[in-house]
């Protein structure tokens, strides 16, 4: 049972307790007491305690079941960190109950599955939102800000060097860097926020020419 208190904060629940989830669990908390972290749904509960150790609130509630997202009124945004190949019916699913849904970069594998996305949360009435935080750091804001304004002149090239490295045991993840479960490679797994912040600060894509080449480095 939720307090007056509580009822002024925006309950969250958070789909997914990979290597991401601790850097949401931190800034829910770091956003007490306007968000309030009420559930986080993992495959397996038990391994995803160990979350408790970044939120300065009371324990959410770790459970398996989706429906014990949907089915409290008190949770009113769900942020979903899942990978991309199992994500269409969990949408689905939460846009139904009403829930916001904020979803950790890609949008999807495909551009299907993504207008596929859109369209869910449209119907719904529900807002989408999609997770490219390069966007909001201080150099990227004061960039828009001057491109806006005019004072560095008209981009005319742009450049972008995204020197990503991953252990193996990153890969060794099963399906990781697949088309069937990511959609893709470094393109859309970590080099999207450098391609997301450049798109933001120049406008869309008209053409695209590709090249790759699998190097000693």
């Amino acid at each position: 049972m939720c307090s007056t208190e509580d009822k002024a904060q925006t309950g969250v629940a958070l789909i997914g307790a990979g290597m991401i989830a601790k850097t949401h669990v931190a800034a829910i908390s770091a956003s007490r007491p306007h968000l309030r972290l009420d559930a986080i749904v993992s495959r397996h509960p038990q391994r995803a305690q160990y979350l408790n150790e970044y939120y300065a609130g009371p324990a959410p509630l770790y459970t398996s079941t989706l429906s014990d997202v949907t089915d409290n009124p008190d949770i009113q945004v769900v942020i979903v960190a899942t990978p991309p190949s199992v994500r269409i019916e969990l949408i689905e699913t939460l846009a139904r109950a009403g829930k916001h849904v904020l979803l950790e970069k890609p949008v999807a594998r495909n551009l299907d599955e993504a207008i596929q996305v859109v369209e869910i949360c449209e119907r719904a009435g529900v807002t989408l939102g999609v997770l490219f935080q390069h966007r909001m750091r201080a150099p990227s804001l004061a960039a828009a800000q001057r491109l806006a304004e005019g004072s560095l002149g008209k981009p005319a090239h742009i450049e972008i060097a995204a020197p990503l490295w991953r252990p193996q045991s990153y890969y060794d993840e099963l399906g990781r860097g697949t088309y069937e479960r990511d959609g893709g490679g470094v393109l859309l797994t970590q080099a999207i926020h450098t391609i997301d912040l450049a798109l933001s600060l120049t406008g869309p894509v008209t053409r695209v020419q590709a090249m790759s080449a699998t190097t000693a480095l």
